[in-house]
């Protein structure tokens, strides 16, 4: 092990700001150094959302591209306490004790997608969430928001500046009637496109997301922008929970009175929603 720097992430990892904070924090502590051998020490973790594997395969995609890091898990323990890691696609089936993060290709759960290929979203939607048997007795779903869900993934191209893939995830949990699903742009967020498209009339973190969910857009050449207020008033009105976080911020209609908290950054945006399946 005196190959590997060790990073201890010692709490569960659910889908809150708390938690998102402590995945940014991994990522603010390797980006100013290059090329290092990292074990990832999950040893303290005893709960672990699914859907976060798309935030945390982010990180680790970034970290890697930018600075060149190798990342490294134990696979006895991962596959004692975390094996839908396997299950997922986010952890390659590679023999040995140490393994590291391999392909990212499934279509199964995690998976990456180029910000320019609608269609392969489009059909991961259709064929995967949507057709989800946790959404049995919520049929009209998928009428209601795939058209939504297909508007907030092509602003990623045509307003987040990136060609970085773009992760997405999803776990159901039966006991509790529970689908939680993330998805993961690394693109430039929400304050540059609306600041440069307001005249710099919005101009702070927090007013952006705002102004995005108030179905306002900077779409110039035909009708846009009622994706993301869409799905705020559709998740308000059916119960299910909505995040946002971008630029240094998070906000979320479930979040009480303080809707929006400040964060460290990452680049980006990440949108997480549990829905109520019951």
């Amino acid at each position: 092990m005196d190959k590997f720097e060790t990073y201890q992430i010692a709490r569960s990892l659910q889908s809150t700001p708390s938690c998102f904070k402590v995945l940014i924090d991994f990522y603010q502590q390797f980006k100013g150094v290059n090329n290092n051998k990292v074990f990832l020490d999950f040893s303290q973790i005893k709960f672990l959302d699914a859907n976060m594997t798309a935030f945390l395969d982010a990180v680790i995609y970034r970290l890697n591209c930018d600075c060149g890091h190798e990342f490294y898990v134990d696979a006895q323990d991962i596959d004692t306490r975390f094996e839908i890691f396997r299950r997922n696609g986010f952890l390659s089936n590679d023999s040995g004790q140490y393994t590291s993060f391999g392909s990212m290709e499934s279509s199964i759960k995690l998976t990456r997608f180029s910000p320019v290929d609608d269609e392969a979203y489009y059909v991961y939607l259709d064929s995967q969430l949507f057709d989800h048997t946790a959404f049995r007795n919520i049929p009209k779903i998928k009428k209601d928001l795939i058209n939504q869900f297909l508007e907030v993934f092509s602003n990623i191209h045509l307003h987040a500046q990136t060609k970085d893939p773009v992760f997405a995830c999803g776990q159901y949990y039966p006991s509790k009637n529970l689908l939680k699903f993330t998805l993961v742009d690394l693109g430039v967020g929400f304050l540059e496109p609306i600041s440069n498209f307001t005249k710099n009339k919005v101009n702070e973190p927090e007013k952006a997301i705002l102004w995005a969910l108030d179905g306002n857009t900077t779409k110039t050449d035909h009708p846009g922008g009622l994706g993301l207020s869409s799905i705020k008033t559709y998740c308000e009105k059916n119960g299910h929970s909505f995040q946002i976080i971008t630029d240094g911020y998070c906000w979320g209609n479930k979040l009480g009175s303080l809707s929006l908290r400040k964060l460290s950054h990452f680049p980006g945006t990440t949108i997480t929603l549990e829905f109520n399946c019951k």
